[in-house]
């Protein structure tokens, strides 16, 4: 599947992301890393103007803007981004979570946001029986 989304060449597609994982850091930047990903798989300007055009098109939130649609007060929104596990903020955290998943967000990208992990998120989501 892996394979599939980086060529439908079977060779390609492995060359490709041999050349992914060997990626030496070099000086651990960000920026370095995604221009040696945008080289690995030729990705040009167009290509991630088209995806960010995309993400207008179809009027997607960040993560930043679901939050502050949140209709709860400053302390519950401190206590979310915070990484808070008190219960009585779980229905704000679920809500902005299937809103953040609505919107084409990662699990990972939640879990940032909410200074929790990738599988606390997918837990609570199993726990409360949310189908993404």
């Amino acid at each position: 599947f892996i394979l599939k989304m980086i060529s439908e060449d079977k060779l390609t597609a492995i060359k490709q992301y041999m050349e992914l994982v060997n990626i030496k850091e070099e000086g651990g930047s960000l920026d370095i890393d995604f221009e040696n990903i945008k080289k690995v798989f030729k990705l040009s300007s167009l290509d991630l103007q088209f995806e960010e055009e995309k993400a207008v098109k179809f009027n997607l939130k960040s993560l930043d803007e679901i939050f502050d649609l949140l209709d709860i007060d400053n302390h519950c929104k401190e206590l979310l981004i915070g990484g808070s596990r008190k219960r009585n903020i779980t229905i704000y955290k679920i809500q902005f979570i299937k809103e953040a998943i609505i919107n084409k967000h990662t699990l990972k990208e939640i879990g940032e946001f909410l200074n929790t992990s990738q599988p606390a998120i997918s837990n609570m989501l199993s726990y409360y029986n949310i189908s993404l």
